[in-house]
Formats: structure tokens, C-alpha cells, sequence
């Protein structure tokens, strides 16, 4: 407090200080200017001039007494010519003293206003008699000692003049004494005034430098701390990038080996056991998965990748993934969609049927009789409270007749960990961390999640996502929905595959399925061997894992689009147990045309080979018409 009092203290002294060199300034500039103004008005009203012209006056006579002399002074008689020019000049230089501004006050005074005229009068004697005067040495004489009593008159002007000149610079010595010491003054305080700003100055400088040091060390505590902390991000990114790798590599040979294992004939007791196993796998990899989900959420490392969707097909894909769960736990499941969806809309459809399969999920377990209702529709307004958005509106509600909850559990619903007390999480299970990433999910996509719920009668959802239409995508009509898994795959028969993948148990799943799917196949343990592979035999497309030794999947694949060959452009699937947001954006960079994230379906491994095959066909056909 004390260091803040005395801030402020130096910064009012230094604006005191600033304020009175401003008026000191502004004094001086006055005075100067007056100064000016007093010099200017004396050169206006002819300040030595009048001596001057009284002077040039009296020389001009002199010259006209000389040569109205000369004929008493000198045998050759008088010029009447040059009597003539000098009274000419003698009257000109009295009109001059007379029309002069700085003769004005002394010719305010009879005598010498009466003294011009009687000599601009004597001029123009001459100039009317000149050769008759000359003439007559009588009148010339006259005319002399007219002239002579002028010239006294004449001295007496000149003196007048003197006296004016000398009386006027005394006052003006006066006036520049007064006002230079008034400016001696100014200066004097301005010296002072700068002095203190000076000395302000630098006590506020040094409180500067302390200050910038104290910043400098803070700031480097700052970066030191920082960098520590994007150290740490980075060690946990790779941690989760790696946990992420190790456990859904198992996971794939698990969940892909049960289902492989359910496919055949089992007694009764074995596909329970089969199926229970399964279901503790899944549970345990949607666990899995929310808890990078979260990791990823809280990193920024998840993206939203609108693409062209087919909303009516998207959503009876999610209908008949749950309806077989509420049908086993012999609920009511309706699935009642609006005739006003359209057809074809930009949303990203996996993030999407997250949401979706969260929310549906959640109602299907808190819910033990009754129904589950799902209802999608469009609209024109959000959300209650929201602006209205500038495009129509996807709301979708799901609603159960399940345990419902209070006020206060509603108000903590989305926050991480929360469930509604420690006997519905040993009833039910659940990490607590799905509708908070829902929730962030929706926000994403420009929409949000709200609840409303009465607790012993049950809760509905509703989720608001902005609709963007657009056209179906040019090559919709190229890609073929895939056939159910137990389905033999006509047009992917007799495709060659190479299959880049390190773990046995996995590549023996993966051949599994694409035998299937009736695809010949050729596997390699890592990346430099499937570039040696690529090149000397012909294969419709790789499925690429991206961790493995000696060289990754990433650059296995920047590799291959390098070879100067048409082979750089055969498809490349990414098949990868890194399912960080992260990991899919950096192979798309590298030159994956499609990724798989492991545990594998069958379902989605076919997509990804039917687009590749369309793909193929498609450059084949551009090649051709080349």
C-alpha cells in the first residue's frame, strides 16, 4: 500500500510540475509576443525615421544654400539650371518629411509644420523664377537671407528630431529591461520546474527499473513454469497416446476374438459366458474411451469435422444400434423422427452418434420399466434463453419413465464425476464423465444439452444443434452401403491387401476378417516393409497401423506418397488403436485417405474398404481418360 501511495504521489507531482513549466511557457510566449507587437508598432510608426528624415532634410537644404551661393561665390555667375533641379529636390524631400508617419509628432507642433511649408514654398519660388531670379542679383539676395533664416528653423527640427529619437529609445531600453527581467524570471522558474521534473523523473525511472526487474524475474518464474507445464502436457499427450495404443491393442484381440468366437456354434452356457464377456470389454473400453475423451477435451485436442451427412440414414443407424438394448431389458423404445429432417446436412456424425448413444445409453440404464422416447424434429428457434440462430434448428429429445432426479442433482448434473449419489453409481456404474463430455460435445457443434427431470417419475434430455443444409456430396451414388457383418463382401472379392500391423494376435484377426470378406491379404510388421512391398508387388490398398518399430505408419505412408510412381497414390486406410483427436488429424496430414480406430468392426473395416475400392476405380478411370 505504502508503494502504491507513493506512485501515485510522484505521478500528481509530476503533473503539478508539467502544469506550471506549461504556464511559465505560456508566460514567456506572451511576453515575447508582445514584444513583437511593441517593435512592430514602433517600425509601423517610423521609429528612427524621423530623425533620419529630418537629417536627409537639412543635408538636402545645405546642398540648396551651396548652390544658391555660388553665384556671389564664383566669377562664372549662377546656373539657373541647377538652381532650378535643387529647389525641384528641395520640395520633393519636404513632401517626403511631411507624408512620413514618424514626422507626425513633431509636426503636430505650428513651428515645424509652419517651417515645411514656408520651404516647400521657397521651392517653388525658385522654380517658378529660376532664370529671371538668377537674373536679378537683388531678388537673389533676398531669396539668401530667406533661406538663411529658415536653416536656423531647420536646426532647430533636426534637433527636435534628435531629441524624439533619443527620448523613444530610452523608453524602449526601459520596456526590454522590464520585460527581460520578467523573462529572467520565467527562466528561472522553468530551471527550477525542470530541475524537479528532472529529479521526479528519475526517482519515478528507478521505480521503474525495480519495477521491470521485479516483472523480468516474474516473467521468466512465469516461462520457467510454463514451460515446465507444455513439458508435462507433452509427457501426458504421449502418455495418453501410448496408454491409448496399449490398451486398445488388447482390446481389439479381446473384443475381435469374441465376436469371432460368438459367430460360431456355442452350447447355451457358452455364449452367455461369451456374451457376458463381451459386455464387460465394451463397458470397460467406453470407459476407456471417456476417460481420454476428457483428457483430450481439457488439452483443446478435439476438433469438430462437419461433413455431408445423411441425417434420416444417421439416425436409423443410432435406432438400431439401441433399440436391441431397450428390447433385452424389455422396455418401450420409440423412435419417432419428423417428416420436415432433411434429407442431406453438414454435421460431424461421429461426434454426433457419441452424443447420442451417451444420451440414450443413460436413459435405457436408469430406466427399468416404462418407455425410452426418442423424437427428433426441426425447428426455428434454440434452446429457452438462447438467441434465435440464423440457420433451422435439430431438436432431439429423449425421454424416459426412469428414476427421475431432484432439483439440486439436476443444477450438478454436468459436472465431471458427479452422479446422483454412491448408491445409483454401485447400482448402475458409469464413470460420471458422459453427458459433461456431451455436453462440451454439443457446445462444440454450436448447440447444448438441457435437462429437465422429476425425481421417482423420470428425465428428458433435449439436444439443440444448429442445421446447416448443403447438396449431397458428387460422389454419394459411388460408395455402396456396406452388407451386415455375417455377409459375404461380392465386390471386395479377389482385392489384393497389404496389411502393415507389428502385433500377432491382430493380424491374425484382421486376416480373419478380410477372409471374409473374400480379399487376399499380405501382412508385414512394419512400415519399411511395407514400402519394400509396395513396390514390388500390386495391391489395391494398405490397411496401415501407425505404431510400429523400425519405421511408424506415418512415415511409412508420407513415403509412399513420395515415390516418383503411380503406386504413390493407391489408398491407404489407417488402422490404429492411438484414437486421440490428435493422432487422426496428423494421418490425414501424412496422406491417409481413411482411418479406423481399433477395437475394429467388421462393419466399419468394410466402409473404409468399399470407399477405398471406389476410390481406386476412380483414379483407374481418370488414368484412362488421360
Amino acid at each position: 500500500m505504502t508503494k502504491f501511495l507513493a506512485s501515485i504521489s510522484v505521478v500528481n507531482w509530476l503533473r503539478a510540475l508539467a502544469l506550471g513549466m506549461a504556464l511559465a511557457g505560456t508566460t514567456q510566449l506572451v511576453m515575447l509576443w508582445q514584444q513583437q507587437q511593441s517593435i512592430q508598432a514602433d517600425m509601423d510608426r517610423g521609429g528612427d525615421a524621423a530623425f533620419e528624415l529630418a537629417y536627409a532634410l537639412e543635408r538636402e537644404f545645405s546642398r540648396f544654400q551651396n548652390t544658391l551661393m555660388r553665384p556671389f561665390m564664383e566669377s562664372d555667375g549662377a546656373d539657373a539650371k541647377a538652381l532650378v533641379e535643387r529647389a525641384t529636390l528641395l520640395r520633393t524631400r519636404v513632401m517626403i518629411t511631411r507624408q512620413s508617419p514618424g514626422m507626425a509628432s513633431l509636426l503636430s507642433e505650428p513651428g515645424n509644420a509652419t517651417l515645411l511649408t514656408q520651404l516647400q514654398e521657397l521651392g517653388e519660388v525658385i522654380e517658378a523664377e529660376g532664370p529671371g531670379l538668377v537674373a536679378s542679383p537683388d531678388r537673389l539676395r533676398a531669396v539668401v537671407l530667406r533661406s538663411q533664416s529658415l536653416a536656423r528653423g531647420l536646426e532647430r527640427l533636426v534637433e527636435a528630431a534628435q531629441d524624439a529619437t533619443a527620448l523613444r529609445m530610452r523608453e524602449q531600453g526601459d520596456q526590454l529591461q522590464h520585460q527581460s527581467r520578467k523573462l529572467a524570471g520565467l527562466t528561472l522558474l522553468l530551471l527550477v520546474l525542470l530541475l524537479g521534473a528532472m529529479v521526479t523523473a528519475w526517482i519515478q525511472r528507478r521505480n521503474q527499473v525495480s519495477a521491470v526487474q521485479r516483472s523480468k524475474a516474474l516473467n521468466a518464474h512465469f516461462q520457467e513454469t510454463q514451460i515446465q507445464a507444455e513439458r508435462a502436457n507433452r509427457s501426458k499427450s504421449k502418455f495418453l497416446a501410448n496408454m491409448s495404443h496399449e490398451l486398445r491393442t488388447p482390446f481389439n484381440g479381446i473384443l475381435g476374438m469374441l465376436g469371432l468366437l460368438s459367430g460360431t456354434t456355442l452350447t447355451a452356457q457358452q455364449a452367455d459366458y461369451v456374451n457376458t464377456a463381451n459386455a464387460s470389454a465394451n463397458h470397460l473400453l467406453n470407459v476407456l474411451n471417456d476417460i481420454l475423451d476428457i483428457s483430450a477435451l481439457e488439452e483443446g485436442k478435439i476438433t469438430i469435422h462437419p461433413e455431408p451427412s445423411n441425417l434420416p440414414g444417421l439416425l436409423q443407424e443410432i435406432e438400431s444400434v439401441m433399440r436391441p438394448q431397450a428390447c433385452a431389458k424389455g422396455l418401450d423404445f420409440v423412435f419417432e423422427v419428423s417428416r420436415e429432417i432433411p434429407i442431406w446436412g453438414l454435421i460431424d456424425a461421429t461426434r454426433f452418434k457419441q452424443i447420442m448413444f451417451n444420451l440414450i445409453n443413460n436413459a435405457l440404464k436408469f430406466t427399468a420399466q416404462g418407455a425410452v422416447t426418442v423424437s427428433v424434429r426441426r425447428a426455428h428457434g434454440g434452446l429457452k434463453g438462447a438467441e434465435p440462430p440464423l440457420s433451422p434448428t435439430l431438436l432431439i429429445e429423449v425421454e424416459d419413465t426412469g428414476i427421475g432426479m431432484s432439483e439440486e442433482a439436476v443444477e450438478r448434473l454436468f459436472q465431471r464425476f458427479y452422479q446422483v449419489d454412491n448408491t445409483v453409481a454401485r447400482q448402475f456404474g458409469g464413470s460420471g464423465l458422459g453427458l459433461e463430455i456431451s455436453r462440451s460435445l454439443a457446445q462444440m457443434m454450436g448447440g447444448d444439452i438441457e435437462v429437465r427431470s422429476t425425481q421417482g417419475v423420470g428425465s428428458c434430455f433435449t439436444l439443440d444443434l444448429p442445421l446447416r443444409l448443403c447438396e449431397p456430396p458428387a460422389a454419394v451414388s459411388a460408395f455402396v452401403a456396406p452388407p451386415a457383418p455375417t455377409e459375404r463382401h461380392s465386390s471386395a472379392a479377389s482385392h489384393h491387401i497389404l496389411v502393415a500391423e507389428d502385433n500377432p494376435v491382430n493380424r491374425k484377426f484382421v486376416g480373419i476378417l478380410l477372409d471374409r470378406m473374400h480379399c487376399r491379404s499380405t501382412f508385414c510388421e512394419n512400415g519399411q516393409l511395407a514400402l519394400d512391398l509396395i513396390q514390388r508387388e500390386a495391391f489395391d490398398l494398405v490397411l496401415m497401423d501407425l505404431h510400429m518399430p523400425v519405421m511408424d505408419g506415418l512415415a511409412a505412408t508420407r513415403a509412399i506418397r513420395a515415390l516418383n510412381s503411380p503406386v504413390r497414390n493407391i489408398p491407404i486406410i489407417a488402422l490404429t488403436a492411438d484414437a486421440m483427436n490428435s493422432a487422426q488429424d496428423e494421418a490425414l496430414a501424412a496422406g491417409v485417405n481413411f482411418f479406423v480406430t481399433k477395437p475394429v468392426h467388421l462393419s466399419r473395416l468394410q466402409e473404409a474398404i468399399e470407399r477405398c475400392v471406389a476410390l481406386r476405380r476412380k483414379q483407374q478411370k481418370a488414368a484412362k481418360n488421360a
